[in-house]
Parts: structure tokens; sequence; C-alpha cells
């Protein structure tokens, strides 16, 4: 599998996922937890930087197992989650 249907893969799971249950899966990609500045430095985590520091929640780790030219990124509509989109890095 190269690193454009492994992202594709991915992708489609998440959005079976949410076609399957958007609540919980809404609810799990807006939930964040602190972490250091050292997650930073890794080349595909993606943390979110806040008032208080670094946060990080399923869709930074999602996005550090994701090849290292794509990345996924969530798509919400009137606060809610709606779909989600692969992009170049």
């Amino acid at each position: 599998m190269n690193n454009k249907q492994l992202a594709e893969h991915i992708l489609g799971t998440l959005r079976g996922l949410l076609s399957t249950d958007s609540e919980c899966l809404g609810q799990l990609i807006e939930y964040r937890v602190p972490c250091s500045d050292s997650i930073r430095g890794h080349p595909t985590a993606v943390p979110t930087g806040t008032d208080t520091g670094l946060e990080m929640g399923l869709l930074g780790v999602i996005n550090a197992l994701m090849p290292t030219d794509y990345v996924i990124v969530a798509c919400f509509s009137d606060g809610a989650l709606t779909g989600f989109e692969c992009r170049k890095r």
C-alpha cells in the first residue's frame, strides 16, 4: 500500500465511523488533553496551541500515524463535525 492509498484508507475509515455515530466521533475529535512542548518537535503529530499551552486530541494522534506527506483535517458546520478531508502537508 503506498502513502496515498494509506491516507485514503484512513480517511474512508473516519468517514465510515462518522456516518455510523456522528455524535460519538464528534466528541472524540473535539476532546483534547494538555501535552508538553516536546510533542511540538514530532514530525507528524499535530498539537494545538491554546492560551494555557499545548493540547492534542485524537486527530493529532491520527495525523502522527499518517504518511508524512498527508494530513487529515476535520470539517465543521455550525459547531458540528460534518466530515474529513485529506490534504497534502
